[in-house]
């Protein structure tokens, strides 16, 4: 669910010119946002899951 907010608050600043990507960004293209703002919004989430699910693992030991 946050991720899909994200993807929304991302498209949305950027079609009010609240910032704007250069031509060097790539864009991905059904999303139309940035690379770097879409590999934020799905690893960092799917990191964190996963490493607190390590720990927890680790720490029932």
């Amino acid at each position: 669910m946050a991720s899909v907010v994200s993807f929304i608050a991302e498209w949305v600043a950027v079609e009010l010119d609240f910032w704007s990507y250069n031509e060097k960004m790539p864009i991905v293209p059904l999303l139309e946002v940035g690379l770097s703002p879409f590999l934020a919004i799905v690893i960092n989430p799917t990191l964190s899951f996963f490493l607190a699910s390590k720990i927890l693992v680790y720490n029932k030991k």
